[in-house]
């Protein structure tokens, strides 16, 4: 049987086979001779899941658990287990992780995958810190488990690897304790995207989580006004409403209307700050925070049949401003739509395909039109001038060759990973382009 797939982005789309996998070992048996493609809950924004010429396995469990113990601050899950299941099995008992992505409907084995960043990443790091081991399947090496302490290549490959190395089994993570799921917030305005970066880093230390938003519509080379929100859990110890509003939980809507792709984003932009500005202080439940993309992945059809790409990079610190100043000599060149614009703060080490390392991290939404396109191909070569790395896992148009000059340590991924499996039976759009197939 086919199906067709589509990235949430709109910009790519394949008809492949497919198979239903549910974690046995007679469905593990059906894999074979062919290239293979894994998805987990289907919300990649690229659609990493599928690719031309691949089945695709769709996991699915009846069981998400396999084993919980609390007092040891330990579970054992499936990999096709959403965010949101699991923050509402174990936050009733003061339990969480760390990094986790804005939207809770992702798969935990597609946070694995990408090796997904939170709402903290100077506290947290990414999503890496919360697995203790896991098990994985390939049909020519069958089951393996690996760990930091037992086969601890296959580990870091699988970690940040997209799905490159066999199917996932079982995961094993490591809680933290939390005391409530209630958080203080408090908005801080900000004029420049330089100023925003610094604030945020002033503050990554003091608070548990923290946001950012920048109204790029109306930016200009002297001010791109935005605002952080700065979240600490409440005093106390309770935990209340924990559970995740799940009305809105289609990839697209049934029509696609360009909406945020027009200047009206202009006007929704100045009132959303003029909202957060004035409304400064609030308690928040916490999966409202870091949750942020919870009901609103109807988002991404608000811009039409073109879709949007998102573009988010990784800038070293010291380049920072130079790169900035660059970024918004091509916005006033090329006038992009830009409906979304949001920074991070990162403070960690560039591994393998990892999205990860030092830096000040910018996501930029940008309306699939020319100006969109002609933009990002300037942002493409200020990438790269000024030693940045973007996120695979956000942006469908990227070259293989943009990709290989920004990823230092990209030949030795794909040495590691044909060691593995000189057949690299397990690809997608994403593996595709980084071992340069049908470039």
């Amino acid at each position: 049987m086919h199906k067709k797939y589509r990235s949430i982005d709109l910009y790519s789309s394949e008809s492949c086979e497919f198979i239903s996998y549910d974690f046995s070992e007679k469905t593990a048996s059906k894999i074979s001779g062919s290239n293979y493609s894994i998805m987990g809950s289907g919300t990649s924004i690229v659609g990493s899941y599928f690719s031309k010429k691949t089945k695709v396995i769709e996991t699915n469990s009846n069981s998400d658990v396999i084993s919980f113990n609390p007092s040891k601050k330990e579970i054992i899950v499936r990999p096709s287990m959403k965010l949101s299941s699991l923050y509402e099995l174990i936050i009733p008992l003061h339990l969480f992780i760390v990094s986790v992505p804005s939207y809770p409907f992702a798969s935990i084995g597609g946070c694995i995958a990408a090796n997904v960043h939170g709402q903290n990443h100077t506290r947290e790091g990414c999503f890496n810190n919360n697995i203790k081991s896991m098990v994985l399947y390939h049909p020519k090496k069958g089951f393996i488990e690996c760990s930091l302490t037992k086969n601890t290549n296959l580990f870091n490959l699988t970690i940040g690897g997209y799905g490159s190395t066999g199917v996932i089994h079982e995961v094993k993570l490591n809680l933290i304790n939390i005391n409530t799921n209630i958080l203080n917030v408090e908005n801080i305005p900000f004029k420049t995207l330089l100023e925003g970066f610094e604030l945020m880093e002033k503050n990554s230390n003091n608070y548990d989580y923290l946001h950012s938003w920048c109204d790029m519509t109306s930016a200009n080379s002297n001010q791109q006004i935005g605002f952080i929100s700065l979240g600490r859990y409440a005093s106390g110890n309770k935990v209340q409403n924990y559970l995740i509003d799940k009305k809105i939980n289609n990839n697209h809507l049934p029509f696609l209307i360009n909406i945020f792709g027009t200047k009206l984003m202009i006007i929704v932009n100045k009132l959303y700050y003029l909202k957060n500005i004035f409304k400064s202080y609030q308690k928040v439940l916490m999966h409202n925070f870091i949750f942020p993309s919870r009901s609103n992945l109807f988002y991404f059809s608000m811009f039409g049949k073109k879709g949007v790409i998102e573009h988010q990079v990784l800038i070293p610190k010291e380049n920072a401003k130079n790169y900035l100043e660059n970024l918004m000599t091509i916005v006033k060149n090329y006038k992009p739509i830009i409906a979304l614009c949001h920074l991070k703060v990162f403070n960690g080490e560039e591994k393998f395909l990892r999205f990860d390392g030092s830096g000040y991290c910018l996501a930029l939404h940008f309306y699939n039109n020319s100006n969109g396109m002609n933009a990002l191909e300037e942002i493409d070569k200020i990438n790269i001038t000024f030693g940045c790395r973007v996120n695979l896992i956000k942006d469908s148009r990227l070259s293989w060759s943009s990709i290989d000059a920004q990823y230092t340590q990209i030949e030795k991924f794909k040495s590691e990973v044909l060691k593995y499996d000189k057949s690299l039976m397990f690809r997608n759009n994403i593996i595709n382009k980084v071992f340069k197939i049908d470039k």
